[in-house]
């Protein structure tokens, strides 16, 4: 397995975390867990090579080879796998919350934990943009392509400051910032704020801090468990182990010590 770092053009640098070329000359390995955990962000799908497969929130979805597909913000575990064995091929983009809403212009909870042809959510122009990569051999054209067209519908879209302020709080503090909190700096109700962060990203500012917290910690216990897991301060930030263990489990279906004895070398490239 073989995971490429794409450079970003310098517009799309604060917006997508990442975009990378994966590869693997055959099927995923058996014993590999081959999970991915939510990270709060959308992740962009083209699969040139092999069937892409997954299963998520107990549904289960196909990308097909030279499509383009959209999978929404999650807060469930996601299993992926190929339909057929052989070499496997896929360019991915990894996208923020500060970027999801304006790529995208639409109404990002009705896609929370689901996976959509691009075409469908966006018509014509990803419909053009599809068929222009799928006619296109050279990886490195496709890769072009989709950057420019994500560019192109950057710029054609008025930033919300408010809500780039909460999310900017939000993840500098690991999700450990409270809605009251953010209710006092910006002045708008908890209500008002859950409305503007399911339709511009898909979920909660709650949840979302959950699972930016999540992460962090999630991060830390596989770069260390034996050592984190033993120290009262890695808990310090729920209300107590045993809030940490349920939501380790909400986000990878696993309590923590279980996790750390299992293989999941697929999960952790996409750190």
């Amino acid at each position: 397995m073989k995971l490429q770092l794409i450079d970003l053009l310098p517009p799309l640098k604060d917006y997508i975390h990442k975009m990378w070329i994966f590869e693997a000359a055959g099927r995923l390995p058996g014993e590999d867990m081959r999970m991915l955990v939510p990270d709060g962000r959308l992740l962009m799908l083209v699969p040139f090579r092999n069937v892409i497969t997954g299963k998520m929130d107990k549904r289960e979805y196909l990308a097909g080879p030279q499509t383009m597909s959209l999978v929404g913000i999650s807060d469930s575990p996601a299993v992926v796998d190929t339909q057929q064995d052989g070499p496997i091929g896929i360019i991915g983009i990894d996208i923020n919350p500060l970027g999801a809403y304006r790529f995208f212009r639409l109404p990002l909870k009705e896609i929370k934990n689901q996976l959509h042809p691009l075409p469908d959510l966006l018509g014509k122009a990803a419909r053009q943009l599809e068929a222009t990569i799928a006619g296109t051999e050279n990886i490195s054209r496709k890769v072009k392509l989709l950057q420019e067209f994500l560019v192109n519908r950057f710029h054609s879209e008025t930033p919300d400051l408010v809500f780039e302020y909460c999310v900017r709080k939000i993840e500098n503090s690991q999700g450990r910032i409270s809605i009251r909190q953010l209710e006092q700096e910006t002045g708008y109700s908890g209500r008002w704020l859950n409305r503007k962060f399911e339709e511009k990203l898909g979920m909660s500012p709650k949840n979302f801090s959950s699972v930016r917290r999540f992460q962090y910690y999630y991060q830390a216990l596989l770069t260390n468990a034996s050592r984190i897991l033993r120290h009262k301060e890695f808990y310090d930030h729920y209300y107590d182990e045993s809030h940490f263990i349920r939501e380790f489990k909400r986000y990878t279906g696993l309590p923590p010590a279980r996790l750390e004895n299992a293989t999941n070398n697929f999960g952790r490239l996409f750190l």
